[in-house]
């Protein structure tokens, strides 16, 4: 059964399994504050629903699972360190609902899942990737930040020297090196995607439901809790949401060309 969601999210059951796609083709699955909302809103449903079990979480098309933050939400809501922060703070609160589904969580990542959409990735518990899947945080190349709670996620997955790595670099990173570093569970044929989702989906869904949510919840209770933005966040982002590389940056996406940073 298929139904549409509000947002840009498509829904559909299957048995116990349900799938929720985002489905915004027209601007590569960026995600707004407004669909991250529907993806948390829909899994809290799922979550009180007793006849599912388990979600799979995927990106329409073929290109993007989710390629970053909506870039014209962006520059409408983010015009200094003020409203910076209060965007990330809100996107944080939005990524913290949607880690907090006490199901198991499937990411099928369908193609490129890039800053958001990487952050996305980390609220998922087993994450399959198609062989045709870039992932990154280009943050830097964008002269932005990560919000702090989402530095110290990554930093538990891949450790503190590889996040340096795609942090400071802000590259993308196939498939295969996203396997190697533990960001991605499994990597699959892109033709095969789907229907490895569902099979590991299905799978997770066969075994004891209670002991299922029991194992999520005692996995998350292993590692420490991920504190809110810090007070101090406000020296880096009036550092750099006031400077001369930012304004450069927004320029730069402006006219579709590389930014020039200057010297600061």
């Amino acid at each position: 059964m298929s139904t549409a969601g509000g947002d840009g999210l498509l829904v559909h059951r299957e048995g116990h399994v349900t799938t929720l796609t985002i489905s915004r083709p027209e601007a590569r699955n960026a995600l707004t504050a407004g669909v991250l909302d529907e993806i948390a809103r829909r899994l809290e449903s799922l979550a009180a629903d007793p006849h599912c079990r388990v979600a799979i979480l995927t990106g329409s098309g073929e290109r993007a699972f989710a390629a970053g933050a909506d870039l014209d939400e962006m520059r409408a809501r983010v015009r200094d360190a003020a409203s910076a922060l209060a965007y990330d703070t809100e996107v944080e609160a939005l990524l913290r609902r949607i880690a907090a589904f006490p199901l198991p969580l499937v990411a099928a990542i369908n193609g490129a899942a890039i800053g958001t959409g990487c952050l996305l990735l980390q609220c998922c518990d087993v994450r399959i990737a198609s062989d045709l899947a870039w992932i990154g945080i280009p943050a830097a190349r964008l002269s932005i930040l990560v919000p702090f709670p989402d530095v110290v996620r990554l930093t538990r997955v891949v450790g503190p020297a590889r996040t340096a790595d795609l942090l400071l670099t802000g590259r993308l990173v196939s498939a295969h090196e996203a396997f190697a570093m533990g960001l991605v569970s499994h990597v699959v044929p892109a033709a095969q995607l789907r229907a490895c989702a569902r099979e590991v989906a299905q799978q997770i869904a066969g075994n004891a439901p209670r002991a299922v949510r029991e194992l999520k919840r005692l996995i998350r209770a292993a590692l420490p809790e991920t504190w809110p933005l810090p007070g101090e966040a406000r020296e880096s982002y009036e550092a750099v949401y006031g400077s001369k590389g930012y304004r450069e940056a927004l320029a730069a996406l402006a006219d579709r060309r590389p930014p020039a940073y200057p010297d600061e």
